[in-house]
């Protein structure tokens, strides 16, 4: 089942940070879940601008039992100053992850290599008949 509010928490910061200019760190945060999930994304707040670092969207885990979690931020200071961060201030939003389409992840990819070739082949075959006028016969043929 799929919900309408994709909205799973709010990060806040655990501790004090201090964020040099032009420097990328990864943050501990702290999160309390309104709803159960596996996985969820980071992203920054689409309603708010708390401070003018760059929260770098990464998935998550928040699988782990209870209300609470500790959710890695990865954070990008952009600007020519130092950026401050309070503790209990808020880094970033977490959200549902939404699957729009399905890759075959189980499937080996030397197998999807061949299904390829095989369909490159056949439509190659079908452009000899009428290029050329040659009919071939698959029963002397190869698989090599």
């Amino acid at each position: 089942m799929m919900s309408i509010n994709p909205f799973i928490g709010r990060v806040t910061a655990t501790n004090r940070i201090t964020l040099h200019p032009m420097e990328t760190r990864t943050f501990t945060g702290f999160v309390r879940k309104m709803k159960n999930t596996d996985a969820a994304i980071t992203e920054a707040f689409e309603d708010e601008h708390s401070h003018s670092a760059i929260v770098c969207p990464r998935v998550v885990t928040v699988n782990n039992a209870g209300r609470t979690a500790r959710i890695p931020v990865r954070i990008c200071n952009v600007t020519a100053r130092p950026i401050k961060i309070k503790a209990r201030q808020s880094l970033c939003q977490l959200n549902e992850v939404q699957v729009l389409c399905e890759a075959p992840v189980l499937e080996p990819l030397t197998a999807a290599i061949q299904t390829e070739t095989e369909k490159k082949g056949k439509a190659k075959d079908g452009n000899i008949k009428d290029q050329y006028g040659v009919n071939l016969e698959q029963t002397d043929l190869t698989d090599d």
